[in-house]
């Protein structure tokens, strides 16, 4: 290749050439370029500072026409109320909401006129305003000291906080601030300040307003001045305004504010400088074609706004050089091109050099990499015999490189290797130097390498992969915890196991497992001493089976032990008794001596389940009648269980729909002053006919209670018996009350005085023909919310009775606090009077405590005509009870009602009785 390439023409000398001429003409064009790029940049930038400078001078004019707009509201608040109050000043800039919507603002202010003679009054009324501040302002006085015929105090300011120096301040007192505040009160407009050093620091302008009585003409000067009566006021720090109105970034600018003299003066009284965005640079000196000035007048000040860019050199910017550099660097680009252009043959040559020592690098690269992998590389012949081997085969098969080459496949990989072709891996056994045998994912393909068919195989030891494939088949079928089986691996041995006994007809059985109370020590000690406990209990249960027996932990702290095999129920008895001797001993977790208990069910297969549902469902039934039992005992579960438990779900559902189908009904048992015999009142009680059979309200009621059902059946309850109520009153020619009982649950309610009053406000029955009975075990369970809920209900007139009274926790302490009006005494108690010399002493002692206590008294279950005479000796005011009455239905106790006569004798109870 050297010897072709000398064989080429030379042509420097036309390329040299012409490389200069290009050169030449390349840098004349940059320099053309490079000065037309300067004067577009200066004509760009004086564009943007003549920009700048009008739109700042604008924003500032028109800044200061909102602050002037702000102090014009507060003006107008005293125009329409000569007598603003602090208070309303302070609602009215919150209002504004001043703060955020004015941040050049320091202080919105208010000063009275105040004359002489009224000054001390005036600072005694601003100490003691407590409007705003409780302590009120305790240090406030007028300044500067001195006398003067009227001062002009700041009595109002906002915000408040840090601006207090302000307070008491005199406009008057100044010389500074006194000719602005006359000048704004005979000319009625708001005027600025000229810059100032502010009382709260810093230079700053104030603006002042004059503020004029409402009912007094302004339209003169003498007419102005007879109705100033004080001046709102606008303080403004320098910095705090312009840096709401410049950006954050001024780019290369700096602007300067001046003051130059009053809107009107006529010669310069010298500038004042108000603010310099830049003060630090020093002397403010910009040439003439770097500054921008605007004369504008604010609130009767004439300002210079004054905007100056840096100094800038056009020529040497980054536009105008990038042009200069670009086109230089083109022109020799072009120039260097093609002097190179010669050498580029040279350069070919070494190029081709190059490549072929990279293609032997990247070969021995490669080589290296095939070395380093972790997974077996192998080369095959057309015939399957090995050419090459990498390290990592080498050591996978535990040969060199000798033992392997020239070898067939089939020596180390099971199976011919034409069945693993394609690019999908096939699972099968490698076979190391030793003859152990290991599993390998392989995959071979085929590839032509110097027109020869060869094959290239991929070889994978996964051998630690199938042993965390059995970890995490051991993790899906057992508890992490105590390593037992789970859930899942117990159902499957639990239905082998029951098809097994189904096939043979042996028997076996499950025990149903549950911790006594071991909430309390998760709950007390922790869930890390519950773990160690759950653990224990493990190692206890699998020392009590068998080895063919299965333990399985459910969760939390149920257990199931499995007996595949039993001769017959009394085993799995013998096994659930030695499961409990084993959890006897305490267990030592830590410093805790803990005693564990478990309840066990047990459900024998396959009479007490024919499926691994039935019989598991059976176990926890059992289980749960062992709880019932007192724990820490076993129950064998019997088919009548199951049936009960039917039985119980099925009355709970029809329960549920007892009130769409109207199966409730009410009954009423008559209720008699014992003095009088008069019929006084009934007691509602709530029957269920069901399918047409009467249930007892002991069948239903706790079911009720349990389930939640209690509230709807008694919101019924009510509003059917107040309904009923009022239909006896027009037979009857005294009032007679209606009782209707109130569960726990209902009285614990949160809407239970409502749903009473609604159903008095539906039914139309007067509040005091309702009686609300309650037990006292509702009452005692929270004596002061019961208080609360009976007082409401007493409120809406109704009355309310304590029922079986005496059984409960009747304790005078809570009775005192209760507003009741009755005591009803438990028919358990007037059965004992049974006859002559029977004990009275608890019937008596009840009645003299309702007596005592003021309340009525009613005896319920009079069932004898001894026990309702004693009832009258001893001094008992109402009775009740099949004597006198049975429940019957409102049909029946309206008949009653109907015919029932006013009494005028004691005999009328015989009558009745008849």
């Amino acid at each position: 290749m050297d010897g072709s390439l000398e064989q080429l023409p030379r042509r420097g000398h036309a390329y040299k050439a012409l490389a200069w001429a290009v050169l030449c003409a390349g840098l004349a064009a940059t320099l053309f370029l490079w000065r037309l790029s300067t004067e577009q940049l200066r004509q760009q930038a004086d564009a943007r500072l003549d920009e700048f400078s009008l739109r700042t001078a604008v924003v500032i004019d028109d800044r200061f026409s909102r602050y002037t707009d702000l102090l014009v509201s507060f003006q107008s608040l005293f125009r329409s109320s000569q007598d603003v109050s602090r208070s309303e000043f302070h609602q009215h800039f919150v209002a504004m909401t001043a703060e955020s919507r004015y941040p050049g603002v320091l202080a919105v202010q208010y000063s009275p006129r105040i004359a002489h003679a009224g000054k001390a009054d005036f600072e005694r009324q601003m100490r003691e305003d407590r409007s705003l501040r409780p302590a009120g302002y305790p240090d406030f006085g007028v300044h500067p000291p001195g006398d003067r015929p009227e001062y002009l105090p700041v009595a109002y300011c906002e915000p408040l906080a840090g601006n207090e120096v302000a307070m008491g301040f005199d406009s008057l007192g100044s010389p500074l601030h006194g000719d602005v505040v006359e000048r704004a009160r005979d000319s009625g407009e708001p005027l600025a300040s000229r810059p100032v050093i502010l009382l709260q620091g810093d230079t700053g302008i104030v603006l002042r307003l004059p503020v004029y009585r409402s009912d007094m003409p302004s339209d003169t000067i003498q007419q102005r001045r007879a109705a100033y009566v004080g001046q709102i006021s606008g303080v403004f720090r320098a910095v705090n305004v312009m840096s709401d109105v410049l950006p954050e970034s001024l780019r290369g600018y700096r602007v300067r504010v001046e003051d130059i003299a009053p809107a009107e003066a006529q010669a310069d009284a010298g500038n004042l400088l108000l603010y310099d965005s830049a003060p630090k640079e020093g002397a403010f000196r910009p040439t003439p074609s770097d500054l921008r000035e605007h004369a504008m007048v604010v609130a009767g000040r004439l300002w210079s706004v004054q905007v100056a860019r840096q100094p800038v050199v056009f020529w040497r910017q980054p536009y105008p050089l990038g042009v200069l550099a670009g086109g230089t660097l083109a022109s020799l680009a072009c120039f260097a091109a093609l002097l190179s252009f010669a050498a580029r043959y040279e350069r070919a040559t070494q190029i081709a050099r190059r490549f072929g020592r990279e293609a032997r690098e990247n070969a021995s690269r490669l080589k290296t990499v095939i070395d380093s992998t972790v997974d077996g590389i192998v080369t095959l012949d057309s015939a399957g015999v090995v050419t090459s081997a990498n390290t990592a085969a080498h050591r996978m098969f535990g040969l060199d490189e000798v033992q392997m080459i020239g070898r067939p496949i089939g020596d180390f990989i099971q199976g011919s290797f034409s069945v693993a072709l394609g690019a999908t891996a096939r699972e099968t056994l490698g076979r190391r130097g030793d003859g152990s045998e290991f599993p390998v994912d392989v995959a071979f393909n085929e590839m032509w390498l110097d027109e020869e068919h060869q094959f290239v195989g991929i070889v994978r030891d996964v051998s630690e992969r199938r042993r965390a494939e059995e970890r995490i088949r051991h993790m899906a079928h057992h508890d992490a915890l105590t390593g037992l089986p789970n859930r899942v691996l117990i159902e499957d041995r639990l239905g082998a196991a029951m098809e097994r006994a189904r096939r043979t007809g042996e028997s076996m059985a499950l025990l149903f497992i549950d911790l006594d109370r071991f909430k309390n020590i998760n709950d007390s000690l922790g869930h890390h001493i519950g773990d160690r406990v759950l653990c224990e209990v493990a190692q206890r249960l699998r020392a009590s089976v068998r080895h063919s027996d299965t333990v399985a932990r459910m969760g939390g702290d149920e257990f199931v032990v499995l007996l595949p095999h039993i001769a017959s129920p009394l085993d799995c008895e013998l096994v659930a008794h030695k499961i409990l001797v084993a959890m006897t001993p305490p267990m030592v977790v830590d410093a805790h001596e803990l005693r564990v208990t478990a309840s066990i069910g047990i459900a024998a297969g396959p009479e007490s389940g024919s499926d691994p549902m039935h019989l598991m469902r059976h176990a926890d039934s059992a289980m749960y009648h062992a709880k019932e039992a007192g724990r820490n005992t076993f129950k064998v579960f019997t088919p009548g269980r199951d049936l009960a438990t039917a039985t119980h779900l099925l009355m709970e559902n029809d329960l549920h729909r007892a009130l769409e189908r109207g199966e409730l009904v009410l009954y009423f048992q008559p209720q008699f002053d014992c003095r009088s015999g008069r019929l006084v009142g009934a007691e509602a009680l709530v029957r269920w006919n069901r399918a047409g059979r009467l249930v007892p309200p002991a069948e239903f009621i706790p079911l009720a209670e349990e389930t939640g059902l209690i509230v709807p059946i008694g919101t019924w309850a009510l509003g059917e018996a107040c309904r009923q109520a009022l239909s006896w009153q027009p037979h009857l020619s005294w009032p007679v009350r209606v009782s209707v009982n109130l569960s726990p649950r209902q009285l614990e309610a949160a809407g239970v005085v409502d749903a009473v009053a609604d159903a008095i406000a539906l039914s139309g029955l007067p509040p005091t023909l309702l009686e609300i009975e309650i037990t006292e075990g509702a009452v005692v369970r929270d004596t002061q919310q019961a208080a609360f809920t009976l007082q409401r209900l007493r409120a809406l007139g109704v009355s309310v009775a304590i029922d079986d009274f005496g059984v409960g926790y009747s304790s005078l302490s809570y009775l005192q606090e209760l507003p009741v009006d009755k005591f009803k005494i438990d028919r358990s108690f007037i059965a004992r009077l049974h006859g002559p010399g029977s004990d009275d002493r608890l019937v008596r002692a009840l009645i003299a405590m309702a007596h005592s206590l003021k309340v009525g008294i009613v005896a319920e279950g009079v069932e004898t005509p001894f026990q309702l005479e004693q009832l009258k000796t001893l001094r008992c005011d109402e009775a009740q009870g099949f004597l006198l009455g049975r429940p019957m239905p409102a049909s029946e106790f309206l008949a009653l009602v109907e015919r029932w006569p006013a009494p005028r004798k004691d005999s009328d109870f015989a009558m009745l009785a008849d």
